[in-house]
Order: C-alpha cells, then structure tokens, then sequence
C-alpha cells in the first residue's frame, strides 16, 4: 500500500480537532470531566523487556507509588506527621490533569450516566500491569472515607493571602457554608462550636421564609445572616443590621496558620467527622517562590497539618519543577524536607511523548510499513542533519512524525522557560503545550495538508509562540526580520527564529555542557596544583621601575587585583581621605605570576599582616603621590 499525499491522511485520528489549551481546576461538571478522562492518557506499566520500557516511570509508576505511600503512612501506629505530597512535571506533561483526575475520583464524583469517574480512570490503563493500580487505589480506600477540595491557588487567592487562608475557604464551600462571605461562613462554625447551630436555622427559616441552605449562596446573603441574628439575639443586635455593621470591616477568624488548622479540625468535626479530605491545589510553586511570608506560611501550615490532624488532612502541591531543581533557595531548604521522597511524583518529559503519540500522532495501522520504508529511505540524512538523531530507531521515527522524537523535550523546556521566566510576560496565555502547539501548527500552518516527507522544525514553533517572546524579543525579531526580508531562499529568516527560541534554553544548555565536562575532568584540580616556588629577588637594574614596588624588570601583564584587597585598602586620591595600603600588599590572583623580581606567595598560603599607614586628615590639601625611591622617584627641589 503507497502512502497518501497529505500528512492528515496517515492519522488514526483527526489532527485537526480542537484540543484544550489548559486543564482548567474549576471545571468539573461532569459533561467536562467525561470529555477529559475518555482522552486521558496513562503512560507506563510495561515489564522489564518490554518496547515501551522507555517510560519507566510513567504514570502508572506514579500513581501507584503516591497511592501506596499514603496507605502505608495511614498504617503509622503514631499517625502521619507530614500530611503532604509534590506533583511535578514540564509544562504540558499533564500534571494538572493527574491531580485533578485522581483528586476528583477521590471525592467519588460521578459521570453523565451515573458512572463513577474513578472507575472511567481505572480503565484508561491498558497496560499489561493495570492491576496493581487497581489493587493500590482499593487498598487506600479499604482505609479511609476520603474527600477532595480540587482548586487551583492563582485564581481563587485575594490580595496578600496566603496559602492557609485559600484553602480554609474552598473547605467552608466545600462543606456547605456560606460561599459568599467568609466571616458569614466564620461565624457559621463559631455558631456550631457554641452549639447554637441548628437553634439558628429555626429562626432563619422563620425569618426568611425559606431555608438557610437556599440563601446561604444568594449575593446579598450578610444581610439575610444579620437580620437571622438579630431576631436571634435581639438583646445583642437591636436592629436587623447591627450585625453586619459591627462586623464591616474586620477581618476573618482564620488568618493565622493555628486557627486555620482548627477551622479546618473543627469544621470536619461538625460536617464530615468520618472523612479523610485531600486538597489538591495546583500553581503553589509560583505561587509561594519569591515570597518569603507566603513560603513561611506554607511552611507553618504543612507542619501544622501533621501535628494537628494526623492523617485527617492531606495537601497535594503542584510545581512545574522537581524540589532539588528549585531555584529559591529560600523555599528548597525546608521543602526537601517537608515533602517527604516517596510522597512526590514527578511526570518525565517521556511520559509527553507516549501521550502526544497516543492521543494525537498514532498512525493508521496498514500504513506503518510504508512508513518505516520511508525511514529506511532516509535514515542517513536523519542521523546525520537531524536534531540529535544519531540513534534514531525506526519504532521511534514511525510514532512521532512528523516530529522528531528528541524535539518533545526540547520545545517543553522552551515552553517552561516562557511560563515560569520574565519572558512570558508579554502575553502568558499565548503559552501553548506540545499537544496544542501541534494543534496549531496542523490547522493556521497548514501541516496537515502538506505532502507527506514533510518535518516539523523549530521555525514553525516560533510561528506558534512568538507572541509568548518579551517586548523586547520581539522588537528585535521585527527589525532582524525587516532586514533578511530581501533574502530569497527564506533560510536567514528560519534561523533567526530558530535562534530567538534557542535563546530561553541557552543557559541551561551550557551548565549541562559545563557539568558533563567536569564529570570527565580530574577533581580538585586546585587542590591537586603543586605550589610554585618563591624566587629569590635580584638587584634592580638602573632606569628600571618594577610594578607595585616589585624589584627587578617590569611585568608584561599587570596583576590584577583581588576585590577584598581593594575593599579593605579604599583610597581616595582626590580628597586624599582613607588609608593608603603598602603596595606590596597588592598581590596577583591565584594563577596569575609576577615578575621574576618580585615577591612570590605561595599557593595556599595568606599574606603576612602588612602595616597601615595613618590617614590623611580629612580636609587636607590635594597632594601629589609621595615618591618612592623604590620606584626611582625624585624629591622635589
């Protein structure tokens, strides 16, 4: 069978189709949780021996390791100490889908039919070793009653929040309290801890005419809460809106990290006292870094979990980054720390390949030969001009074209550094993952139809994610592109786009480099440098200066001088003010040699005390620098 002419041809399913550009926390009706677990991809679960080995650490692996590690810390005859979980993973690798899945199906949400979503989970895994999954999920279960609060922190915080606070108010909606105003939703549970509770309801019912659970929600609800009170304690509140005078303004009960810890006890206690809830809140390492009072917040709160609750309250934080390639270090030193090893999970840019072929490029079964005919055609020029496809398989090449299988990981790095750096400011939510960056490129670019042969290259991404580029990238580009506009064959203009992305990973190309190098190298090679030995000074020739008061001929090459030493000798020359250092006292770096005349200090060994000279009063007269007769100066007449 000959392959088809157009690209859109050789797919099992239609390339074209809108994808999702985001996995949003707030959707979850159950028509939209439907639509997003039927095309949800669980990579992983292959034996030892297997093709798909290449995921060893897919989904699968991660979920069962995170639902096998929180069974056995229930086991803790002391209970659980650090009630708290990591999730991490490349911007696209579908993080936020596995968190918000597994939370849901956790809080046992049901599907258009009555079909329980965690069921429609547990069967997107297919692979030979989708029983264990099976078996961790229900022995987790067989433990607990356990509840999810599934939000997402960049937008539900206000203002100056912090951490605590957010989640204290997803569990007021969550529990039924009053969503509209937090310190109506306070003085709900401080009611229940007084026992006034369900006397409260009585009156409301009477006052209102219906229900407090139908006007809890309404917009105007702190009225309808001051009039009930009013009529409650009439001898408190003397009119309907005392109430809601005397609280405007103050603030909520539960801004300190103990009395969020106790809100939350107490309101499990009253509303839920056999469940286990889970919050899972996605974006807190953006969210927190740079922020010191929001780190030591979530610090407080983590620990304040696990001594209070033991076990009744689990978080799940969500990061783009694994904790050890943090870069505040103001949020790595605890966080190793609280978040114990095997309570993170980290999604692998392998596990973005497995799901961009699964759900987008798998390819129609009675073309894959020809396909792989096509490979064996032009496997020489893959391997040697292709990006990093010197051990380029066939298997690899039929499941990504017209991808390259090394470009997965690359573009998700570029997309990283455009969400997490200063450059995704100029438009964030251009920001695209690997999956609706081939949406596009099929649809706006025109890939689809073009004939099949056809690579995508990094050009065409820039023309997906160029507006995600800074301000000033962008003006750049526009002026580099004005002037290669006269350049017929177009190639000037693809490798200044392919340049203006390469850029964003440029840095963290060259440690990598910088790191392999120094692995192959001797280490301490400092430690390992034979020191060299001082020479002995010779006479000083007439008509020759040394440099610094050194003796013998003068230095080819000036030292250069150590900022310590600068620091600690400052002198003034123009208002003849400080302390003026001997000049032998200036020596050349570590590496750096004087002249052969001059005063050598060995490798290793500090500088013996040099006297200082007393300083120049202050207000004294410009001078000239004194002459040195080490140097061959004169005295004035």
């Amino acid at each position: 069978m000959t392959l088809p002419a157009k690209l859109r041809d050789i797919f099992a399913s239609e390339v074209t189709r809108p994808i999702a550009p985001i996995v949003w926390f707030h959707e979850t009706s159950p028509e939209k949780l439907k639509a997003e677990v039927d095309e949800y991809i669980i990579t992983g679960g292959w034996p030892e021996g297997e093709r798909r080995r290449r995921v060893p650490n897919g989904i699968h692996e991660q979920a069962v390791k995170l639902l096998t590690a929180i069974a056995q810390e229930l086991d803790r005859k002391d209970r659980v100490d650090l009630p708290v979980a990591w999730i991490s993973g490349f911007y696209g690798s579908g993080k936020s889908s596995f968190a918000k899945l597994l939370g849901l199906a956790l809080d046992r949400t049901a599907l258009p039919g009555g079909r329980s979503l965690a069921k429609a989970l547990l069967e997107r895994d297919t692979s030979p070793r989708r029983q264990e999954l099976r078996d961790a999920w229900d022995r987790l279960l067989a433990k607990i009653e356990p509840m999810a609060v599934v939000f997402d922190l960049g937008g539900l915080s206000r203002g100056n929040e912090h951490v605590h606070s957010v989640v204290v108010r997803q569990l007021q909606t969550r529990l039924k309290y009053c969503s509209k105003d937090a310190i109506v939703a306070d003085f709900e549970l401080d009611l229940e801890r007084d026992g006034k509770y369900a006397r409260f309801l009585e009156v409301a019912e009477q006052a209102l005419g219906k229900p407090w659970s139908e006007v809890k929600d309404m917009e105007l609800a702190e009225e309808d809460f001051s009039l009930v009170m009013h009529k409650m304690e009439p001898h408190k509140y003397r009119d309907p809106m005392s109430w809601y005078s005397s609280r405007s303004g103050t603030r909520r009960h539960t801004e300190s990290v103990q009395d969020a810890v106790r809100a939350i006890a107490d309101m499990m206690r009253f509303r839920s006292p056999a469940s286990t809830v889970f919050f899972v809140v996605d974006e807190v390492s953006q969210f927190v870094l740079g922020n010191k009072p929001r780190i030591d917040a979530l610090r407080a709160f983590t620990t304040a979990l696990g001594a209070e609750l033991r076990g009744k309250a689990w978080l799940w934080a969500l990061g783009q980054q694994k904790l050890e390639e943090q870069a505040d270090d103001s949020f790595l030193v605890w966080a190793k720390d609280r978040f114990p090893a095997k309570l993170r999970v980290h999604l692998e840019p392998s596990n973005i390949r497995d799901v961009v072929h699964q759900r987008l490029l798998r390819k129609k079964p009675e073309l894959e030969a020809d396909l792989r005919r096509l490979y064996q055609e032009h496997k020489d020029e893959l391997k040697l001009y292709a990006y990093d496809c010197a051990e380029l398989t066939e298997e690899e090449f039929v499941e990504v074209y017209p991808l390259l299988p090394n470009h997965v990981e690359l573009i998700g790095e570029i997309t990283s550094a455009m969400r997490s750096s200063a450059l995704a400011q100029g438009d964030a939510h251009a920001i695209r993952g690997l999956l609706q960056i081939l949406g596009e490129l099929f649809r706006s670019q025109g890939l689809a139809d073009a004939s099949v042969g056809a690579l995508i290259s990094l050009d065409q991404v820039y023309d997906v994610q160029r507006t995600s580029l800074s301000s000033d990238t962008q003006n750049s580009m526009s002026r580099i592109l004005n002037h290669c506009a006269s350049d017929g064959s177009g190639l000037k203009l693809r490798v200044a786009k392919v340049v203006a992305l390469l850029q964003l990973v440029q840095g963290k190309s060259d440690k990598s480099s910088a790191r392999r190098g120094e692995e192959q190298q001797v280490p301490h090679r400092r430690e390992t440098r034979r020191p060299v030995p001082p020479r002995q000074p010779g006479p000083r020739q007439s008509g020759q200066r040394g440099h610094r008061g050194a003796r013998g001929p003068p230095s080819r090459q000036p030292p250069q001088l150590r900022r310590e030493d600068r620091l600690q000798d400052p002198v003034d020359r123009r208002r003849g003010v400080g302390p003026r250092a001997p000049r032998d006292r200036y020596r050349p770096r570590d590496g750096h040699r004087a002249h052969p005349g001059g005063p050598q200090v060995p490798h290793g060994e500090a500088d013996p005390p040099a006297p200082r000279r007393s300083p120049v009063p202050l207000g004294g007269p410009l001078l000239r620098r004194p002459p040195d007769r080490r140097r061959g100066d004169r005295r004035p007449p």
